[in-house]
Order: structure tokens, then sequence, then C-alpha cells
């Protein structure tokens, strides 16, 4: 089976199974300065759309488009899983689409703005991804992502934790996901060249996620290959994660990065 329909089915049935997941876990993390992920696309976009219209790219249960309605900006959203855009119509949200990134539903120069959080990076083919936004942004738009990264380089964080203690329970039959390509400065920069955009901002985006150790555990410990462990077994993994942290107020980071591109 081609490997990219087998990453798209997965996260498809992943999302259907979990709808909301992603905010869930994400809307209260904030980096130094007390800002989400979500808080900086918005800002990114909001200064330059006026108004939108912006596409939001995976925009799973509809919670940054939410937020960027209420910054007056004209948002559609758009996502392959069924059950997320369910989620999202339960918000009252209707400007929706089921579709691949690669292949966009939309006129070309549709879009002021296209927003992406923790979503770009787990699709294929980049190349076609980035060559679809460009062709649906107006000249001078934007493209904002927040692009997921990993743990920090350190063995005592609780998100190191969590990962040292799952990993040899993972699956192997858990897919690769997207391209390791979106979150390497030099490669995105070179892709999105090709696609007719410029990078002119790649960033680090450091995310506090720290709190007690069952919010950490359940934060971290469902992402992609962790949650479809046996539930026993993530009781258990979760337990220990509990055991070895103590009480009290765990460490907990996410490192991200923002990458931010122009069309030419």
């Amino acid at each position: 089976m081609d490997p990219r329909l087998t990453q798209e089915r997965y996260l498809i049935a992943f999302h259907d199974a979990r709808p909301g997941l992603t905010s869930a876990a994400f809307a209260e993390a904030r980096d130094g300065q007390g800002r989400s992920g979500y808080d900086h696309l918005v800002d990114e976009v909001a200064a330059v759309a006026a108004g939108g219209p912006v596409l939001d790219l995976g925009c799973g249960d509809g919670h940054l488009m939410e937020l960027l309605l209420r910054r007056g900006l004209d948002t559609v959203g758009v996502d392959l899983s069924p059950g997320e855009l369910t989620a999202a119509r339960g918000r009252g949200l209707s400007t929706l689409a089921r579709a691949r990134a690669q292949a966009l539903p939309f006129a070309d120069g549709a879009f002021a703005a296209v927003t992406s959080h923790l979503a770009s990076m787990l699709m294929p083919e980049p190349d076609r991804v980035l060559a679809e936004v460009a062709r649906v942004l107006r000249p001078g738009g934007v493209l904002a992502q927040v692009l997921g990264g990993g743990p920090p380089d350190d063995p005592s964080d609780g998100f190191s934790r969590v990962l040292a203690l799952v990993r040899p329970h993972l699956s192997v039959g858990t897919p690769r996901l997207g391209d390791p390509r979106w979150r390497r400065q030099a490669e995105l920069a070179a892709l999105a060249d090709g696609a007719g955009l410029r990078l002119v901002r790649f960033d680090r985006l450091a995310l506090d996620l720290s709190g007690p150790a069952a919010d950490v555990w359940r934060w971290l410990a469902t992402a992609y290959g962790v949650a479809e462990l046996e539930p026993a077994l993530w009781a258990e993994l979760g337990a220990r994660f509990a055991a070895e942290v103590g009480p009290g107020r765990v460490k907990a980071t996410m490192i991200s990065f923002i990458a931010v591109c122009v069309r030419r």
C-alpha cells in the first residue's frame, strides 16, 4: 500500500476516535511570554490579513478558527477527519471542508492567509502541500505554521520521562508520519522557495505543559502511537510515571517551531 495513504488512514482513524484531542492538550500550553502556539498564529495573520479570509489547514475541532473569528478574520477550515469536522460544527462553525492539503478545493488567490497548528508537519509530500498553499494565497499572503518538534534535551523533563516510559511499548505498526523536512529550517526554506513562497521566520517555541503528574501524563501520553496502548498498560505506565516524578508540579516542555512564509 502507498505509505502516504497508510499515514492518512491512520490519522483519520486516530482523530475520528479522539476529536478535539490536540486543542485539549495544547490550548493552555504557553511560552515564556504567556502565549500559546495558537496565539502566535493569530497574531501573525491578524497583522497582515485584515479581515481575511484565512484558511486553517488541519483545523481539527475548530479551536484556532474560533480564535481567528474573534479577531474579526473570516475563516475556512479544512481537515481530513470527519470526526474533527463534526466537532468543529458542534462549535457552531460552518465554513468547513473535508479535503487533502495536496489538492485544495479552492480558487487561486482565494485567501489572505493560511494557518496550520501542529498539522502540516504530519502531511506527506510537503512540496505539493506548499504548492497548493501558494496557489490559494494572494500575492503577499502569509502562511503561518506551528510545527511540532519534541521534548527538550533534558532527560529530567516530564516529556522526556513520558517518552522513556512508553517507547518500549510502542507498536511497530504505527506509520511514520509526515516528513522531517518540515522541521528543518534550511530544507523548509528550499521547499518554500520552490513553491513560490519565502520563509521569513523560523523560531523555536518552548511550550510549557507543566502541571500535576496526572495532567502531564494525560496531555503527553495521548500522542500518536501512545494513545492506542491497551488501557491497562496505559494506566500502569501512568502510575509508574507518577511514582517517578513524585507529588507536586512536574516540569514538562514541548519544543515546537513557528514558521512564517510570504507568497511572492
